[in-house]
């Protein structure tokens, strides 16, 4: 009797142990997922209004692009592409629109960069506008890697984001301009962008330019419908 008494009484305990142990795994957990939570939600404040700037950007650039190219405009400043030992001053004056083109590119890249390093696991308000936002953004990279006519190449698009940036945050245009035209790597390395807007001038990336477009256009409407920025809407 003694003996069955004791049993009881360790399994009661230990019964009572095992569900504390749970209570506080399962308080961890909650703990874990609110400080996640909150991390995520300063990360989507600090990335996503930026980003939406960066897309509005380049998104009036490629459609002031698209307009020439079916009306017929001027589009040789896109051709223009830095040589060997290229001047700063080019890249301000002469070369500034081929330049400020391939920054706004080169920016967007950036931040989808830290998007998918630092906010991988990031919560909208709803799963599905997760899933639905980084779907967005692949659809993007797709656009402008789509084979042919692009040689704008889907990895190497990683990597013209992946250079932009400097102390966690993409490099001005300031920056950008001067360390083309001081740092020799650095030049070669985005070559290829500028030989890729130079082709964006002629008609069979006519396509190209519209799917960016409204792909573009789709990242903006997800994260003002989303609450990652203020919804913009015509006055």
């Amino acid at each position: 009797m003694k003996g069955e008494l004791t049993g009881l009484l360790w399994g009661a305990l230990g019964g009572g142990a095992v569900a504390l142990i749970l209570r506080t795994v399962e308080k961890a957990l909650i703990d874990v997922h609110v400080a996640e939570s909150i991390e995520a939600r300063q990360k989507l404040r600090k990335y996503a209004k930026p980003f939406w700037l960066a897309c509005n950007d380049l998104e009036w650039r490629l459609n002031q692009i698209l307009e020439k190219l079916t009306s017929g405009g001027n589009l040789d400043p896109l051709r223009w592409s830095p040589g060997d030992a290229t001047p700063l001053q080019w890249y301000v004056e002469d070369g500034y629109y081929v330049t400020s083109t391939a920054y706004l590119l080169a920016n967007v890249a950036a931040w989808i960069r830290l998007f998918q390093r630092d906010v991988v696991f990031l919560r909208f308000r709803k799963h599905s506008a997760t899933a639905q936002f980084f779907h967005l953004v692949e659809s993007l990279k797709a656009e402008l890697s789509k084979d042919p006519p692009s040689i704008l190449w889907y990895h190497y698009l990683n990597g013209v984001g992946e250079y932009l940036i400097d102390n966690d945050v993409p490099m001005s245009i300031a920056a950008f301009s001067s360390k083309l035209a001081t740092d020799e790597r650095f030049r070669v390395y985005y070559g290829q962008l500028f030989r890729f807007l130079h082709r964006l001038t002629s008609k069979d990336h006519e396509e190209l330019l519209k799917g960016t477009l409204i792909t573009l256009r789709e990242i903006k409407r997800c994260l003002e419908k989303n609450g990652a920025v203020p919804e913009i809407s015509a006055a």
